[in-house]
């Protein structure tokens, strides 16, 4: 029996288990995919990113269909129970913006954060967007601001503090070669290297937990971002069908 303390419960094995999951975030300007895909070639771990978990297209494609958009704040749910069937299959690592708020009971995550001075992410902003310098802090203060109100939306925080990772990194001072060592190092002193995959009961119990917030927004765990209802004939059609998504029944609707 155990708590649920956010997104996704903690793993019945306690602190005993050795599931191993990475997540890795970062400052604009900092390259934390790079790491990501670095740590998941040396350690042949599964990787997701923002780009492939949950990219913001889906939203606007649904929106402009006419489909309503899930809300912000189901957003952190609908990318746990991803993870957590990512997680179900070998080790994971993922780099996702806010990523470090996700699965924070999960027993055997390492969270590493990226940060620099903003010269060095103002320089980097220059090479990687082809902007001078000018054009680049502009550029990394919008992005930054949009960072925000995502990060407001979604966790209803605004600000990234040290205590949500495990492990912070001065990316102006380490390249990403002496940052994989580093991270290694975290790994191996948790005793993550090897590590297991989530059990199948693990993923079932958390993806219950997940299903439970998800059925508060009318929705059912999975990639799919629309919140789409067909238009029932009465009232207790459409609580029966909400029965049957939050069991994973499959169904019809007057077909």
């Amino acid at each position: 029996i155990y708590n649920v303390t956010g997104p996704v419960a903690s793993s019945p094995l306690g602190g005993a288990c050795k599931i191993a999951v990475l997540s890795i975030s970062g400052e604009i300007g900092c390259h934390p995919e790079e790491l990501a895909r670095r740590a998941a070639t040396h350690l042949g771990w599964h990787l997701a990113t923002g780009t492939d978990l949950l990219d913001e297209h889906r939203l606007r494609d649904s929106a402009a269909s006419g489909v309503e958009p899930a809300p912000s704040r189901a957003w952190p749910w609908l990318a746990a129970s991803a993870l957590v069937r990512l997680a179900a299959r070998g080790n994971l690592i993922y780099s996702v913006p806010g990523g470090q708020f996700l699965l924070p009971s999960l027993a055997g995550i390492i969270r590493i954060h990226l940060t620099a001075s903003l010269s060095f992410r103002i320089g980097a902003v220059m090479v990687d967007q082809g902007l001078d310098r000018a054009a680049a802090r502009n550029w990394l203060k919008d992005q930054e601001a949009g960072e925000m109100q995502r990060r407001r939306e979604r966790f209803g925080k605004t600000a990234f503090r040290s205590h949500n990772v495990d492990l912070v990194i001065n990316a102006s001072a380490f390249n990403v070669d002496q940052q994989w060592n580093l991270l290694e190092c975290a790994l191996r002193l948790r005793g993550l290297i090897p590590g297991e995959a989530l059990s199948a009961a693990a993923e079932a119990q958390m993806l219950f937990q997940i299903r439970l917030k998800l059925a508060r927004f009318g929705l059912t765990p999975g990639l799919d971002l629309s919140a789409a209802r067909p238009e029932f004939s009465h009232p207790t059609e459409e609580i029966f069908a909400k029965l049957l998504d939050f069991y994973r029944i499959p169904k019809q609707y007057e077909p």
